[in-house]
């Protein structure tokens, strides 16, 4: 039977752990894998973890990640208070999947997808991915860039639609499009993810297609030019420069993004109206069939180069063809018909099959009839009489 596999994972981005901190974080399981003044990990093939991971995130750390076998993952960030506002988010809130909660005086943004494993193995991308691929999302949604959030939903469109599953069994009974939620504003630059959203987009495993359909109307981003940011630090008051100054010399590197609610300036607000869940299926599958084609006719190109070379070559081949079967071994012969099966090809391409049939004759006869390779050739269907 195979075993459970769990893998829990925090990261600190705003200020590292000091010393208490430290010793607390290596009390909370007895074969913590790892912990530092920034990181802490910890995985189980049995047993579990005897805390709530949200809590320790909420005490100690900005980032949460976790994945298991049975395919539940999360990821989840803590914000400021004064950084995260919740009527901006609450358009892209899905209940048991992206939720929004209040703890220790901050935000706590989790991102939650259940999938069914059947309790198969991590993946190998799974295994190797962590909090530091996806921590740039925390800074986007600081700065009121919402398109983690808007992915999200884009997945549990796929997750309820059986457009993209192959699955015999799938249960027809999906939930509806209310259950999901309408749609939310789609944000800007959704053309454009960085490193940190596409590994995003692998770890949750959302369909690319998907995010090309919600993409076409996807705006540009626009980031506040230099006299908007000037104008706009105009309007605070003695106290809040000072405040604000007090908190670059504490080193706080949520500064920026706490300094831009403040101000407005948040970039990347949503622009534009999103498609419904059907129309954006209907624009994937169009993707979908456009990237089978253009896969196709690469191929297909990439053969006939194959074949164009080898026809350069020929009348080795076939010098090639003699020499292995003189050879007499198992081997040897299914070289030859390889070599052969290949010139068949060729001369499919070119539509010289009568001449390409002639030659086969000639080495069979050479050959003196040799019953393994007409065996060979026939179980290739090259049908030379």
């Amino acid at each position: 039977m195979m075993s459970e596999f769990q893998y829990y994972e925090w990261l600190a981005l705003d200020r590292s752990l000091n010393a208490a901190q430290l010793a607390e974080v290596k009390r909370l399981s007895s074969h913590m894998d790892r912990v530092t003044s920034t990181n802490a990990s910890v995985s189980y093939s049995y047993g579990d973890f005897k805390h709530d991971p949200l809590d320790v995130l909420a005490r100690y750390f900005d980032v949460f990640f976790y994945h298991a076998n049975w395919g539940t993952k999360t990821v989840a960030f803590r914000f400021s208070s004064d950084v995260i506002k919740r009527a901006a988010i609450e358009p892209y809130l899905i209940k048991h999947c992206v939720e929004l909660e209040q703890r220790r005086d901050f935000w706590i943004l989790s991102i939650t997808l259940e999938t069914e494993n059947d309790y198969a193995w991590i993946r190998e991308e799974d295994e190797a991915a962590s909090a530091a691929d996806i921590a740039g999302v925390r800074r986007q949604i600081a700065q009121g860039d919402y398109r983690a959030l808007y992915l999200m939903w884009l997945a549990k469109i796929q997750e309820h639609h059986d457009e993209f599953s192959d699955d015999e069994d799938y249960d027809e009974d999906y939930e509806s499009e209310e259950d999901i939620g309408e749609a939310p504003p789609l944000p800007a630059d959704l053309k454009n993810l960085d490193a940190a959203l596409n590994r995003f987009c692998k770890f949750f495993a959302i369909d690319a297609n998907l995010v090309a359909a919600a993409a076409q109307q996807s705006a540009q981003k626009k980031e506040p030019s230099r006299s908007e940011m000037k104008a706009a630090i105009a309007s605070l008051s003695r106290k809040e420069c000072d405040d604000f100054l007090l908190q670059l010399l504490d080193d706080q590197s949520s500064l920026s993004d706490r300094l831009r609610q403040r101000l407005g300036l948040t970039s990347n607000a949503p622009h534009t109206v999103s498609k419904s869940a059907e129309q954006l299926l209907q624009d994937a599958r169009v993707f979908a069939a456009e990237g089978k084609r253009r896969a196709e006719a690469q191929a297909r190109a990439a053969r006939i180069k194959e074949l164009e070379s080898l026809a350069a070559r020929e009348d080795e081949i076939w010098k090639e063809v003699d020499r292995l079967i003189a050879k007499k071994t198992t081997k040897s012969r299914d070289d030859a018909v390889h070599l052969i099966s290949e010139l068949h090809h060729l001369a499919q391409h070119r539509l010289t099959l009568d001449v390409f049939m002639a030659r086969v004759r000639d080495v069979v006869e050479r050959s003196g009839r040799s019953r393994a390779l007409i065996s060979r050739l026939k179980k290739s269907s090259i049908d030379y009489a």
